[in-house]
């Protein structure tokens, strides 16, 4: 099968980078690994991004989501 796309993950552990890098490498094109999402929207813009897997929690002791949903929108609207 051949390797085809490029996929951005964005999240604040950097075994969890690690492990997903490890993982989809054999599956994509280029995979894209963030630690911040400061950086998805400059991203965006210098690469030809296929799918965005996306940490829901940046913050310590913050679970709500809402976070994610900040960046998805701001995601939404670079596409």
């Amino acid at each position: 099968m051949a390797k085809t796309g490029t996929i951005l993950v964005v999240d604040d552990n950097k075994g969890i980078l690690t492990a997903v890098r490890m993982l989809l490498e054999p599956r994509f094109e280029k995979v894209v690994t963030l630690s911040t999402p400061n950086q998805i929207l400059s991203t965006l813009r210098e690469h030809s991004i296929d799918l965005v897997l996306l940490d829901m929690n940046f913050s310590a002791g913050i679970n709500t989501g809402n976070e994610d949903l900040f960046w998805l929108s701001e995601i939404k609207k670079q596409i």
